[in-house]
């Protein structure tokens, strides 16, 4: 699928609770045509970069005694990050999905399918949206041969086209010199 192609599916995927998983090298636009799409549709952009989180704790937050009159521990709220949404029409973005510690996929996994993770909800009209590098000599990632990971989400290749880079380019740089010769180096 190229980006185009992308950007006219993801209505359909967020609209029917779908969550893509866009599978592609890096640097091929991953992270900026859902922050693009975000953007051109309405949508506040939280980006996840989960490579770079330790444990479920980066996501969750931490741990807050709810406490009662005389001071005595009644129970536990969660202080979220403050990346997590709060408004409405909100894609949560979390790239590298391969890269995380399964401890860290387990809370993804329940907030991409339920829309839930402990006493946090996902804003009403937001979607989650993954993405990884795909699983070859050239990355260390972790192979999901987990049949549950592959059944819950919808993987899609991303393999944006030599124009559609080039158009980027031209609206991004106008008159680039640099976008000239990229025009002409084809491979």
């Amino acid at each position: 699928m190229n980006i185009t192609q992308l950007k006219e599916s993801l209505p359909f995927l967020i609209q029917s609770g779908l969550v893509p998983n866009i599978i592609g090298k890096h640097g091929i636009g991953k992270s900026s045509v859902v922050a693009q799409y975000a953007k051109e549709n309405g949508y506040t952009f939280h980006p996840f970069f989960l490579g770079q989180m330790s444990d479920n704790g980066d996501l969750l937050g931490l741990p807050e005694f709810n406490r009662d009159d005389n001071g005595k521990a009644t129970s536990v709220s969660f202080v979220h990050p403050s990346k997590l949404p709060k408004k409405a029409r909100s894609i949560l973005f979390f790239d590298e999905l391969n890269r995380a510690s399964k401890e860290l996929l387990q809370a993804i996994f329940q907030l991409a399918l339920e829309g839930t993770l402990h006493d946090y909800t996902l804003p009403e009209d937001s979607a989650i949206i993954m993405a990884m590098n795909p699983a070859t000599d050239d990355y260390s990632v972790l192979d999901f041969a987990d049949k549950a990971f592959a059944d819950r989400f919808v993987h899609i290749n991303l393999d944006p086209t030599h124009e559609e880079f080039h158009e980027y380019m031209n609206v991004k740089y106008t008159n680039s010199p640099i976008s000239d010769f990229l025009r002409q180096q084809t491979k």
